[in-house]
């Protein structure tokens, strides 16, 4: 699992850098394998890829320690989705998935949505936790000092996040209403995918897995 956890985090990684920095695409979904891990391995594995992936993201290039915070976003994924696991645990099976799917197709229908649902609740939950988290974490970062229009227009970091933080500065929000408030559109959808293809992707390994047997 120690492999499984490092190739997780090298692949969360890869995948931020591709889509932000080669598509252009306003998205992180540097977490997918941290669920995935969470889903096949369990808490322990899931929070070591998260820490991992931050460890990585954040030493290359090195942007300065308080960067490193930012570790707690990625391990509280692990322990969010360890918790639905537990409260869900009919839904976000992943042991025998294949030899338990019902034959009828009605029951196959809800057993699908039944999983759909729960996993949708998984990623508003991820993303109310994870906005907070990191509002906290940027502002930590930046020494308790208000967000300012002037700040915020001249750093280099485009995206609809710094968009979404401009509108609520131009409102005068608090700075901690700035950092989580702007991080809720796009974690909204950030989640919405890691939640589904992280569940998706642990289902296949653990598919191959039992073939490899």
């Amino acid at each position: 699992m120690l492999f499984v956890s490092i190739a997780g985090a090298v692949m969360n990684m890869l995948v931020c850098h591709f889509l932000r920095n080669r598509l252009g695409i306003p998205l992180f979904l540097d977490t997918v394998l941290t669920m995935t891990v969470t889903f096949y391995g369990g808490v322990f594995w899931g929070a070591l890829t998260g820490a991992l992936t931050n460890l990585m993201q954040e030493s290359l290039p090195f942007v300065g320690w308080g960067a490193y915070l930012f570790i707690i976003c990625n391990i509280a994924v692990a322990l969010v989705t360890a918790l639905f696991i537990r409260w869900f645990p009919q839904e976000l099976r992943i042991a025998g998935t294949e030899k338990t799917l019902p034959k009828n197709k009605s029951r196959w229908f809800q057993d699908l949505m039944g999983k759909a649902i729960v996993l949708v609740l998984l990623s508003f939950a991820l993303c109310l936790v994870i906005s907070v988290l990191g509002g906290l974490c940027a502002v930590i970062i930046d020494g308790f000092t208000p967000p300012t229009l002037d700040t915020a227009l001249m750093s280099d970091f485009k995206s609809p996040e710094q968009n979404f933080r401009i509108a609520l500065i131009q409102r005068n929000f608090p700075g901690l209403i700035v950092e989580i408030g702007s991080r809720i559109p796009v974690n909204l959808l950030d989640r919405l995918i890691s939640s589904f293809a992280g569940y998706a992707l642990a289902v296949l390994l653990a598919f191959g897995e039992r073939k490899l047997r």
